[in-house]
């Protein structure tokens, strides 16, 4: 612990470290992060350092400091936020299938927080700083879990137009894959079912061809499921606001795209570790 102030502390977390939940269960962290904390504050903002400089910030309750313990309590959003002001909003099902046992003040004390989180990494105010380089692989293409420049990825592509096509084409130049294969009729019959592809599988394709793309999904995580990431993305034709999306799937569940997916995803027996929604596409992912 260090940056000690009457506002609040930072902990640098090497990655490896174990963290032990209220339920017995435990999880260890993959990166190394220095975590911010601020008194009174209902976020902890964790900054990491790859893939590129960005910052993941959990909404919680204020922390609670006793002897050598921190507790934080998880309210269940994330928002993830990137240098060039990108951000993306997370486990937006999970808050709407959860509100139902949550106090009403409760709520509205989340999507009050994410609308304010959203605008400091617009405004890019303290820790939301810009950064003079570019991530790793692109703030968009970050959240596709993909590892950039290992050479033998495959990704499956569907068919794309607009600024979410060339997000996903920008990424897979930086990736190089070894293989990229259309899913117009059946990509998956292309898939090996040896070794795993290091770089992980990618499914994406347009909002309408849902129903198409989960089916692969599916299929490939009964190949790869465990042993490498997939992730199934919806691209978007034009940049959308997930701000927008945050507050309609509070509001009106049935219009929210996310909240689609979410639901297709659930039906085929096959719910995402994580969902995220993003300017250019909406996300699910497997790792």
């Amino acid at each position: 612990m260090h940056g000690v102030t009457a506002e609040g502390f930072t902990i640098a977390v090497p990655a490896g470290t174990a963290f032990r939940m209220a339920d017995g269960s435990a999880w260890t962290g993959r990166d190394d992060s220095l975590d911010r904390y601020r008194h009174g504050a209902w976020r902890q903002v964790m900054e990491l350092p790859t893939p590129g400089l960005h910052w993941y910030v959990n909404v919680i309750r204020p922390v609670d400091v006793s002897d050598d313990i921190v507790t934080w309590r998880d309210l269940i959003v994330d928002v993830e936020a990137y240098p060039d002001g990108a951000y993306h909003i997370a486990d937006i099902p999970e808050l709407v299938s959860a509100r139902s046992e949550l106090p009403a003040a409760d709520v509205e004390r989340i999507r009050q927080e994410v609308v304010v989180i959203v605008d400091d990494i617009k405004a890019a105010r303290p820790p939301f700083h810009r950064a003079a380089s570019e991530t790793r692989y692109g703030s968009e293409e970050s959240r596709f879990w993909l590892i950039p420049g290992a050479g033998d990825g495959l990704a499956v592509i569907g068919d794309m137009r607009g600024a979410g096509r060339a997000s996903v084409e920008r990424m897979l130049a930086r990736l190089n894959p070894a293989s990229v294969h259309a899913a117009s009729v059946n990509p998956l019959m292309v898939l090996p079912e040896g070794a795993p592809p290091r770089d992980g599988v990618l499914i994406a394709g347009a909002p309408g061809d849902m129903g198409r793309l989960v089916p692969h999904a599916r299929a490939a995580l009964g190949i790869y499921g465990g042993r490498a990431p997939v992730t199934l993305a919806l691209v978007l034709e034009e940049d959308a606001d997930p701000l927008a999306e945050f507050h309609a799937a509070l509001d009106a569940p049935q219009s929210s795209l996310i909240m689609h997916l979410d639901q297709a995803l659930r039906q085929s027996g096959i719910p995402a570790r994580g969902v995220v929604t993003a300017a250019r596409f909406v996300a699910a992912s497997w790792f």
